[in-house]
């Protein structure tokens, strides 16, 4: 099998300036979303993707080895994301959420903190999230109180439970390890995008379509629904060899 990738961020219609950063190297992917609201959030996303870079280079032993050196480049990047904020009173409470996927031989090892998110389309079954969510609307659905839907007009649905910067150490969470097969497709998406667009048209707008012409359908979809955020994706389709 072999990978191809695609990814965009924009602006959408209301934020002045894109916090949101996306990197689509050989074998890493990651979409990061600079915390809205407060301050250089935009340096906080700048400076983890800067950090997570050297990983698309390095080879690994073993996917254990693989997923270690991901969390490790995460955690070094909420260090340096923290001690700058410290170290500038002007750059205090900036963070980043990330949604970041490694893939070591066959397998896309997952990583979060945030509600950035992954999707994993896979033959004819519904596509489905394969990332958790930190944030406050994310346990609430994860409890069964409320639903997807509802989760997008909630008043506390901008409320993040956990991000990058905010302190000296920082919980990695593993998302799902996932095995690829020839026809998989992962999507990965900031809250700009799965804030505004269901799951199921997300899987409608995406699926077999042309790559580049999948990534610019969703930012359309996610204008077109307002863009009240940035909006990012980056998407990762698994074709045969040859």
């Amino acid at each position: 099998m072999k990978i191809q990738a695609f990814g965009r961020t924009d602006v959408g219609l209301v934020r002045e300036r894109n916090e949101d950063r996306a990197l689509v190297g050989e074998r890493l992917f990651v979409v990061a979303d600079g915390l809205g609201g407060h301050n250089a959030g935009d340096v906080a996303s700048s400076m983890l993707v800067a950090e997570m870079d050297g990983l698309d280079i390095q080879t690994f032993a073993t996917s254990d080895d693989a997923y270690a050196a991901l969390v490790a480049s995460i955690e070094a990047a909420n260090k340096r994301i923290h001690q700058r904020a410290v170290n500038e009173p002007d750059r205090e409470g900036m963070g980043t959420t990330v949604t970041a996927g490694l893939l070591h031989g066959d397998t896309m090892l997952l990583a979060q903190v945030g509600d950035t998110r992954a999707y994993l389309k896979r033959g004819d079954a519904p596509m489905r999230r394969v990332t958790p969510d930190h944030s406050y609307v994310g346990a609430l659905i994860e409890a069964g109180v409320i639903t997807e839907e509802e989760a997008r007009t909630h008043p506390k649905r901008s409320v993040i439970l956990k991000a990058l910067g905010q302190a000296e150490e920082v919980g990695v969470e593993a998302g799902e390890h996932v095995a690829l097969q020839v026809g998989d497709e992962l999507v990965l998406v900031s809250d700009g995008v799965h804030g505004v667009i269901d799951d199921a048209e997300l899987e409608r707008i995406v699926h077999d379509k042309p790559l580049m012409d999948a990534v610019e359908g969703v930012i359309t979809a996610a204008r077109d629904a307002g863009g009240p955020d940035n909006i990012t994706i980056v998407m990762v389709r698994v074709l045969p060899d040859g």
